[in-house]
């Protein structure tokens, strides 16, 4: 991938347009861990005990495996380093610093064979952050900060930037969803994915489908594909497939369902400006197998009277910005909602309802109902511009180059979107490390 800027620099997906994560070596991906000491900071954890959160039976490259449906393998190293020097906050924006005192350290390992080079420092930041990210440059790196912990938690902080690393944005956590729509005790967030915006139990979590989509781990016929437009009623069941199991293994399921949607509107609060700008919602199923069933309510002393993580379909928005909002846990049990009823655009309604749960199989099925009178949702008109100072990644097509733009009508049932692939570029935020800045304008015609 080409070198962006010192932060993070985000691949936009339109609907339709997938923005897979570029491996240097096929589908595999490599990590070096680094670990650091200095004169006046120390490690809480031992390599041993950091090795086993990046690889091993509960590692990284374990739930990569799972979550890739097999078709990813992560390997690499991890060795300490000591610095003979005092370390200071500096240290929290050090992405290159120390990198010439471990390579005197370990001539024979050469950093540009690995494609994610991960650090850690036993500071505390000021202002807080316990990791932070590139996302993209050759090798990729993050920044993980020991001393920031228990406030976070290690395994999920790191695997948390390694995901970053790998091109996902936050999964949004303040987002009122189906039943809770106060958002009381931390119903409302996504505990199934890793890149929910703030989270601290001591559980590995695994991807989304939506992100695991925009990886590039999910085929064709892993997952159906709906569009909601003109006043066609739309009535159709699907049976869904526990996203911890290999693809295949109930017949006649899949393991998620995509519904194009570019009036849907943002439900999270306190934003600073509304987001209206459409996306992707996305229908899965969370069983009781794998890493989805290191989550339990046990696991959340401050979660009392939590409807349950797994055995679960989940609704989830992805946002045309890369961010992600849960907007409903479904279930069968008594006292959960088993249906998400959404207000779309001139009246265009859109209903999911969960039919069944097979706890024994691990399967669901789910009926999606769309009708409305004579609505659709609205054409765009995307203008898409990069910026002069950033070399856009690998997959963004090459008529985006620095410096151009290209308009285009885009009709929401458009095969021709997965053309379009919007650039992200630089702005220092706190919001954990990871912040960034559109690059696009948008706007919309009727059509």
């Amino acid at each position: 991938m080409a070198l962006g800027c010192a932060w993070l620099v985000l691949c936009m997906v339109v609907p339709g347009c997938d923005c897979a994560w570029s491996f240097s070596d096929g589908p595999d991906l490599s990590i070096l861990a680094i670990v650091y000491n200095f004169n006046n900071k120390k490690q809480s954890k031992s390599v041993n005990d950091l090795k086993s959160i990046y690889f091993g039976e509960n590692g990284f490259d374990s739930m990569v495996a799972e979550a890739s449906f097999r078709r990813t393998k992560v390997s690499g190293q991890i060795h300490d380093c000591n610095v003979a020097e005092d370390v200071d906050n500096k240290a929290c924006s050090a992405f290159d610093t120390y990198l010439p005192t471990f390579q005197r350290q370990y001539p024979d390992i050469d950093l540009t064979t690995f494609d994610i080079v991960s650090q850690i420092f036993p500071i505390t930041c000021d202002p807080p952050q316990a990791g932070t990210a590139h996302m993209s440059g050759s090798p990729l790196k993050n920044l993980i900060f020991d001393g920031q912990m228990p406030q976070w938690n290690h395994r999920w902080v790191i695997w948390h930037e390694l995901a970053h690393n790998m091109g996902l944005s936050h999964s949004f956590g303040d987002v009122p969803i189906v039943g809770h729509s106060d958002c009381v005790n931390k119903k409302c967030k996504n505990f199934m994915s890793v890149m929910v915006d703030h989270y601290y139990a001591d559980l590995g979590t695994p991807f989304s489908v939506s992100e695991r989509k925009q990886i590039g781990w999910l085929e064709s016929d892993d997952y159906e594909d709906i569009r909601i437009k003109g006043n066609k009623k739309i009535e159709r069941s699907y049976t869904l497939q526990s996203l911890s199991f290999p693809t295949g293994q109930i017949a006649d399921s899949v393991v998620g369902v995509r519904i194009r949607c570019p009036c849907c509107e943002s439900r999270k609060r306190n934003q600073p400006q509304p987001y209206d700008e459409g996306g992707d919602l996305w229908i899965s199923f969370y069983g009781n197998t794998g890493f989805s069933r290191k989550l339990s309510a046990d696991s959340y002393p401050w979660d009392e009277g939590n409807i349950g993580m797994q055995n679960k379909v989940y609704v989830e928005f992805h946002r045309n910005d890369g961010h992600r909002e849960l907007w409903a846990k479904l279930g069968r049990d008594e006292g959960d909602e088993e249906v998400m009823k959404v207000s779309l655009q001139r009246s265009t309604k859109l209903r999911i309802k969960v039919v069944s749960i097979d706890i024994n199989s691990g399967s669901a099925v789910v009926q999606v109902y769309s009708y409305g009178d004579k609505a659709k949702c609205t054409r765009r008109s995307l203008l898409l511009q990069v910026p002069q100072d950033v070399q856009p990644h690998t997959h963004v097509k090459s008529f985006l180059a620095p410096g151009t733009s290209v308009s285009e009508v885009v009709p929401e049932d458009a095969d021709m979107m997965s053309m379009l692939q919007a650039v992200m570029t630089e702005q220092k935020g706190q919001d954990g490390g990871c912040a960034a800045r559109r690059q696009t304008e948008t706007s919309r015609t009727e059509g």
